[in-house]
């Protein structure tokens, strides 16, 4: 986990947050996200965080993602076709023998 990020149950429900304050990493992010400036984020948001603290949210956010088990849907293959167009009707077939 990245130094300065805790999770703590009794802390908005165990989001995590910046050490020594109550301030969610998810807030901090969505500022980030939104293009704004480590430096303004700082000072016109969180004064009480250093540049850093912002750089340490964007970490393991980092981190989680890395850490985090994707799996992606793989789609069926189609049914191959036996007898082509000639069974049945035109371009279908039910896979089916007859």
């Amino acid at each position: 986990m990245a130094r300065r990020i805790v999770v703590d149950p009794t802390v908005h429900f165990g989001q995590p947050c910046i050490e020594g304050t109550r301030i969610p990493v998810y807030a901090v992010l969505e500022l980030v996200q939104a293009g704004i400036p480590f430096s303004e984020i700082v000072q016109d948001y969180y004064p009480e965080l250093s540049v850093e603290d912002v750089s340490k949210c964007v970490e393991y956010a980092v981190q989680v993602i890395k850490a985090e088990q994707m799996s992606v849907p793989v789609a069926p293959s189609p049914v191959p076709r036996s007898g082509g167009a000639a069974r049945g009707r035109a371009g279908w077939s039910s896979g089916f023998p007859r």
